[in-house]
């Protein structure tokens, strides 16, 4: 799917924009957020441009600070490289998490 999501840690513009992701797992950080992991696939990052994390790669994105989403004809049928199923260390609680 495609997601317009409104910045990351900082906030600001580096973060802010469009974003092609694979949604895996839905729940809540440790801060209490609903949350998605996801694969990003492509666009914006806070965390590649300012800590050095590749794209594309995982991240959390927080359900509030998603604006738009929109699903894609594309489909996948597994879990990306380094993906861990029994746990993820920044939610503190996994609502759905997709079975491959």
């Amino acid at each position: 799917m495609t997601i317009y999501y409104d910045g990351d840690e900082d906030g600001g513009a580096t973060g802010k924009g469009y974003r092609t992701i694979e949604p895996v797992c839905y729940g809540y950080s440790i801060a209490g957020n609903p949350v998605l992991r996801a694969w990003e696939v492509e666009g914006r990052s806070y965390s590649r441009d300012k800590k050095g994390n590749p794209i594309p790669g995982w991240r959390l994105f927080r359900v509030d600070k998603i604006f738009t989403y929109k699903p894609l004809m594309d489909t996948f049928t597994e879990v990306r490289p380094g993906f861990n199923p029994t746990g993820d260390k920044k939610m503190s609680r996994v609502i759905k998490i997709l079975k491959f």
